[in-house]
């Protein structure tokens, strides 16, 4: 109980700490304006720098390679409020500006695992050109190889995700990766620091990665004792957050996976605890889903692992020595892939892109948040006005109200072009996948928002050509059949208040 309030305390603190910032920064700004108003002349040079300063911020984002929504809402606080604008944009709005030099250093320590055969893509031009396009997009996003002779397993349910997981870990010969954005304590973690142990003590290498923000209140301090001690044990918090002021703290570690003997490989939604297999009721039934790789595929999940554990350690792997010959074969492409700022690209966005604007017949999408830019909003009602039968789920009951009113102000114009949106009415939907024409699916850990597409870390898997798209589809429309559709009559009967705060947080929707 003690930790748990220290770190409510923190939290606390810290939102104090960025209330005072912001009331200090504003009252700056009028008293600036008030000396450049009504006072002596004396203070307008300082003013001037100011405005100057905010100047060479609005070219320096006109020339940048930014989301333009995201460009536009800080040109507004800029030129509307120039010292408080100012100094908010050069402290946390830098957009996806990870370190140069980490990033540099990231590339040099990891280089040598990129050492793959990365010709088979041009093979897939003579079997499925739209595959094709959805390749090189994510290629030249992210330089990881695509991968054949890999079985796919889709869970709908995680109770038997974990379970299957669980006995999984139990046969690890060699050794297990493990990274959540979320661990905390209940049945499910229990269950698994039960079976690590167990391997602990034969000596099998474990590696365990979590992200601090995600696991600081629900992570108790001295859950991992019973397995810390051990020499191949190694647990680390990704961007620990203290007291000082660090920028990085931005940029969180969204990814879910689990890696076993470089055979077997876990991604998808679901964090480490309970709510996420209905275990504990949060937001009334949790809708989630995952999936099992088994093949080739586990070498990219072992290359995101690589950079995750790079960033939380600076201890560089060679996945060379990780990886395990595999004797599946199969025609189907299943390629993890990972997405994050330390890139020049959005390889995660950019795929979404491509596939929205190649599918033909249907593009069913399921995410928890859907706070996007115009040109995104602009590829779905494309689709949709082509006569592409678009369906977006999102969550019946909310985990964040105000988010979740962000995700209901872009409902209009999809909805106008014919999109159609449900809510989850049993309670939250959590999953995040793109199913389109039966052929092509994205399962993992990216949100469809500002977040997860452009600043935090975050893993998936691409699918072409696989059964389990067609489980997944099914699994789609059955909840479709229990959920609320958003209508365009109703919408528009809402109450003048509602729309009025819809239009401000949309304004607003880039910098959450």
């Amino acid at each position: 109980m003690k930790n748990t309030n220290e770190r409510k305390t923190i939290s606390f603190a810290k939102k104090i700490i960025v209330i005072i910032i912001s009331i200090i920064s504003l009252l700056i700004q009028l008293g600036l304006l008030y000396f450049v108003l009504f006072e002596s002349s004396k203070i307008r040079w300082l003013y001037s720098i100011v405005v100057i300063m905010g100047i060479i911020c609005v070219v320096y984002l006109f020339d940048n390679k930014m989301n333009s929504s995201y460009k536009l809402i800080w040109t507004i606080l800029i030129l509307v409020l120039p010292f408080t604008g100012t100094m908010l944009f050069l402290l946390f709005g830098n957009g996806k500006t990870f370190p140069k030099k980490k990033s540099k250093r990231i590339e040099e320590a990891l280089k040598d695992n990129y050492n793959f055969d990365k010709n088979k893509i041009e093979e897939v031009k003579k079997i499925d050109s739209i595959a094709y396009k959805h390749l090189k997009v994510l290629n030249h996003g992210t330089n990881l190889p695509i991968q054949t002779n890999t079985n796919v397993l889709f869970y709908s349910d995680i109770s038997k995700k974990h379970n299957d997981m669980i006995e999984d870990i139990r046969r690890a010969k060699k050794y297990i990766f493990i990274e959540f954005f979320v661990m905390n304590n209940g049945v499910l973690l229990e269950q698994l620091l039960d079976v690590l142990y167990l391997k602990a003590k034969e000596g099998i290498e474990i590696k365990i990665c979590y992200d601090d923000v995600g696991s600081k209140i629900g992570l108790k301090r001295n859950s991992f004792d019973k397995i810390k001690n051990f020499d191949n044990v190694s647990i680390s918090k990704f961007a620990t957050l203290g007291y000082k002021l660090d920028i990085s703290v931005n940029y969180r570690n969204h990814r879910k996976s689990v890696i076993i003997d470089g055979l077997i490989a876990y991604n998808g939604g679901d964090n480490l605890a309970d709510e996420y297999a209905n275990y504990k009721e949060k937001y009334g039934i949790w809708r989630d889903n995952a999936i099992r790789i088994e093949g080739d595929g586990v070498r990219n999940c072992l290359l995101v692992f690589a950079q995750s554990w790079y960033l939380s350690t600076n201890e560089a792997l060679d996945i060379r020595n990780y990886i395990t010959e595999s004797k599946i074969t199969s025609k189907n492409i299943v390629t993890p892939f990972g997405d994050g700022p330390t890139g020049k690209y959005d390889p995660a966005s950019d795929l979404y892109t491509s596939i929205t604007n190649n599918a033909s017949k249907y593009l069913y999408i399921s995410t928890p948040y859907l706070i996007i830019d115009n040109e995104f909003i602009n590829h779905l009602c494309n689709a949709s006005i082509s006569g592409v039968d678009v369906r977006i789920l999102v969550p019946g009951i909310a985990d964040k109200k105000l988010i979740y009113l962000m995700t209901e102000s872009h409902f209009e114009k999809l909805l106008k072009a014919g999109v159609k949106i449900y809510r989850f009415t049993p309670g939250f939907n959590h999953a995040k996948n793109y199913i389109c024409d039966d052929l092509y699916a994205v399962v993992g850990s990216i949100n469809i928002d500002y977040r997860s597409l452009y600043l935090h870390f975050e893993n998936g898997v691409y699918i072409y050509n696989d059964d389990e798209i067609l489980k997944m589809k099914e699994n789609f429309l059955n909840d479709l059949s229990v959920s609320e559709e958003v209508t365009l009559d109703a919408w528009n009967k809402r109450k003048w208040y509602k729309r009025v705060i819809a239009f401000i947080l949309k304004m607003f929707a880039p910098l959450v």
